[in-house]
């Protein structure tokens, strides 16, 4: 029964340490995520954290091996913390704390147990209190990074970019091709008031139009020589009547835009 309460106690101080830094490290990206413009920033800042964290948090390079500028870091790295607490929880449990292991006897040898020899080895702590060190020293980078999140989202603000449409100057040569559009340049007036004639109009002289089309196909040459023409409108029919709305439905790429610049007259390639 001893045994089994202990392995209950060791499991959950190793959930409450890897479910903090959990916690910890979710807030500190979402601390970026408010900080930064967008995500071309973000992703960057986040990926280089993620890296010194990992580089000083103690795995690869112990703190004994660290030069000494480079050791604060190590004590506030929250990866540090919970890789310290991990190793602790491992080491300390009674198959490890014992003098004799795999026919070496520490205790005459580095005049420790097994365990401690291997955390000193890291130059890692050796007292269970440090787990709950790194419990309370995680739930507090997580009200941090928290706060400075808030204080982010509250005072820093940016610019939202103009929506741009990026048009490809072949395309729109190829549709111009051949249609030249003058406009002529109104004068402008000497006075401040003009005054400008209005047309009334006490009825609308529009006609109503029904619009049908039947067997539409429609083709362009295929870029690869001696290959036949794309098919791109096979068959096509349909009405639209007045005074009634139409849609187009349909899965990106069906054809919906070039069904319509067919019926308008708009393709000045293809046939």
């Amino acid at each position: 029964m001893r045994e089994i309460v202990e392995k209950i106690v060791w499991k959950s101080k190793k959930g409450v340490n890897t479910d903090c830094t959990n916690l910890a490290f979710t807030t500190w990206f979402f601390f970026i995520a408010s900080i930064s413009p967008n995500l071309h920033v973000a992703e960057p800042v986040s990926m280089l954290t993620v890296l010194l964290y990992v580089l000083l948090a103690g795995f690869i390079m112990s703190a004994d091996d660290m030069p000494g500028y480079f050791v604060w870091i190590y004590w506030i790295d929250p990866l540090s913390w919970c890789i310290r607490a991990l190793a602790i929880n491992q080491y300390s449990a009674d198959e490890f704390q014992k003098c004799v292991y795999n026919g070496i006897d520490y205790c005459a040898l580095k005049n420790d147990t097994f365990g401690n020899a291997m955390l000193k080895q890291y130059g890692l702590k050796t007292g269970t209190q440090w787990i709950w060190y790194a419990v309370i020293y995680l739930a507090v980078c997580y009200v941090l990074f928290m706060f400075f999140a808030y204080l982010a989202l509250e005072y820093i603000h940016y610019d939202h970019a103009e929506h741009t449409i990026i048009v490809n100057e072949d395309e729109s040569e190829r549709e111009d091709k051949g249609v030249d559009i003058y406009v002529a340049v109104p004068k402008t007036p000497a006075n401040d008031q003009v005054a400008i004639p209005v047309q009334q109009s006490t009825h609308h002289t529009s006609k109503s139009v029904s619009l049908a089309f039947k067997d539409l196909w429609y083709s362009v040459p295929n870029p690869t020589k001696g290959e036949p023409d794309l098919q791109l409108l096979k068959g096509i029919n349909g009405h639209a009547l007045p005074g009634t709305i139409t849609a187009l439905m349909g899965s990106s790429g069906a054809g919906k835009t070039t069904l319509m610049d067919v019926i308008a007259g708009r393709k000045t390639g293809g046939k």
